[in-house]
């Protein structure tokens, strides 16, 4: 059966929406002391090809960077935050989602085999493969 992809998917996201939706999380009070979870997030939306493409950093070895990058996704999407990050994704018509894993064995999409903790961009409800770099820390 072909998959049904919301209408949007592959609409072509401006320039100036990417950088509007950086400065949110640039300036964003829920990532005030995550500069890393920052980086992270800006680094996934611009190799997401302006939020078509799906991606994906798994962070291996160091605890205190990986637990950073997940308290500081959860910050962005939590309800009790102020940024909700997926919400400005939909009202810029985009299907993609910010996310994050503290173990990949959960993830339905995770077809990795390697452990540790995950961020990624992704169409939300689509369960296609997504593209991982995996960053390793001793």
């Amino acid at each position: 059966m072909e998959k049904q992809y919301p209408i949007w998917i592959g609409q072509n996201i401006g320039e100036n929406q990417i950088t509007a939706l950086e400065y949110l999380i640039c300036k964003s009070p829920d990532l005030k002391k995550r500069e890393i979870a920052k980086k992270v997030i800006i680094w996934l939306i611009r190799n997401s090809e302006n939020l078509t493409k799906q991606i994906s950093i798994i962070f291996t070895g160091k605890e205190k960077l990986s637990e950073d990058i997940l308290c500081g996704i959860h910050s962005i999407n939590s309800c009790n935050g102020n940024t909700h990050i997926n919400s400005l994704l939909t009202l810029m018509k985009s299907a993609m989602r910010i996310s994050s894993s503290g173990n990949l064995g959960e993830s339905p999409m995770a077809s990795i085999s390697f452990d540790g903790n995950a961020t990624r961009i992704f169409y939300d409800n689509i369960k296609d493969e997504i593209a991982a770099i995996q960053l390793l820390s001793d």
